[in-house]
């Protein structure tokens, strides 16, 4: 073995067959205690509709999904990317640099604090109401996130690791590379979710075109099929995104053991 490629593991599929599988299986248990909800308490349409009937409100305004299907996921996915890659870059920094750790680590760790609901008012008025505020929101969510458990992926290293790089003349970029890239595809399952949540917060709150804003208006209008969908659409999304990122850090950690 060398630190320039990975010993071949024959585990790393399986193990990803198997998080979809598992993932299936807990939106399959979603849908049945929905479904049970809903007609065992004999909850009224005008408050939740069946599984079906979101489907059905789904499909009958199906372009009007699409189009905030895309708003939504198109601002979550730059943010993500955006945050995700600000809060990498700063981590390593930080590990590189002590000083620099000092000073960002105790803010990253304070704004984490701060619910999405609060920041929506005062991000928009920074930089106006539109989908500009729905991608901040999301660097905000992912770049925290990602800036501490990288950087705690990096300075809590295992037992013995620092000897086994020494072992094979790992150089100190070969060392920053095999210890975050596991610590963010951790974060990512994290972080994946989280923007989509953001994005749709921010739509529901300051209207802008989305999923939030098909949820909010499917509530005046008192059409809930509408409304549910849309929100089972950022569900599946978010899941799908968690799933993707799982798999990602299975079949690396597979690759290396």
């Amino acid at each position: 073995m060398s630190m320039n490629g990975p010993e071949r593991g024959g585990t790393e599929a399986p193990m990803v067959r198997l998080g979809v599988i598992e993932t299936l299986g807990v939106l399959l248990l979603f849908v049945v205690v929905w479904q049970a909800w809903v007609s065992l308490l004999q909850v009224p349409a005008i408050v939740a509709p069946t599984p079906l009937d979101a489907v059905r409100g789904i499909a009958a305004n199906w372009q009007t999904m699409l189009r905030a299907t895309a708003f939504t996921l198109g601002a979550a996915l730059l943010g993500l990317i955006l945050g995700t890659a600000l809060g990498a870059s700063l981590a390593m920094l930080s590990w590189l640099n002590v000083f620099i750790a000092g000073f960002l680590l105790p803010v990253a760790l304070v704004a984490q604090t701060v619910p999405v609901v609060v920041l929506v008012p005062v991000i928009a008025r920074l930089v106006g109401y539109d989908v500009r505020s729905a991608i901040t929101i999301a660097v905000i969510i992912s770049f925290f996130p990602t800036f501490v458990f990288l950087r705690g992926g990096l300075s809590r290293t295992p037992a013995g690791s620092a000897d086994l790089f020494t072992v094979y003349g790992a150089s100190r970029w070969q060392r920053l590379l095999r210890l975050a890239i596991p610590s963010l595809l951790a974060v990512l399952k994290i972080t994946g979710p989280g923007c989509i949540f953001a994005a749709l917060v921010a739509e529901l709150l300051m209207g802008t075109p989305g999923l939030g804003f098909v949820i909010s208006s499917s509530v005046l209008l008192l059409k809930l099929d509408v409304g549910w969908g849309a929100a089972a659409i950022a569900l599946l999304i978010s899941v799908f995104i968690f799933t993707l990122a799982v798999g990602m850090e299975r079949r690396w950690r597979g690759l290396w053991t």
